[in-house]
């Protein structure tokens, strides 16, 4: 009977040890490249972004790219993580960029980024994968 309680405190104990973790997500800071397009016209471009984690909950993005392939654009925003799962992260985010303010919903999965815009006159989406 003795023997049997060892066993059992033993397994539970083991069970203890190897008992599975939540997965976390990964760290999304760093560089990106892929390009935007627009859903309302034909316009898209080159796109890169520089992610960096304020803390826990939310992310520094700087977008830069060109318009009409000649006209650099950058901005700032600052993304709010809204849930994360074992393999993806979602968050979104607000910023103004001229008359026009736009609101972004981003999803990661791995090494992709997937950002979705929209204000009053745009719709689109970016396209990023992590640089190494």
């Amino acid at each position: 009977m003795l023997l049997h309680k060892t066993l059992a405190s033993l397994i539970i104990f083991a069970g203890t040890l190897f008992a599975v973790q939540p997965a976390t997500s990964a760290d999304l800071s760093g560089r990106w490249a892929g390009h935007w397009e627009n859903n309302n016209n034909p316009h898209k471009g080159p796109l890169r972004a520089n992610l960096k984690k304020i803390n826990s909950d939310q992310y520094r993005a700087t977008f830069s790219g060109r318009f009409f392939k000649v006209i650099p654009f950058r901005y700032k925003v600052t993304l709010d993580v809204v849930e994360e799962g074992p393999s993806y992260v979602r968050m979104s985010g607000r910023s103004r960029a001229g008359r026009q303010s736009y609101q972004y919903t981003a999803t990661s999965t791995g090494n992709s980024l997937v950002t979705h815009y929209s204000s009053k006159r745009y719709q689109g989406k970016f396209v990023l994968k992590r640089r190494r």
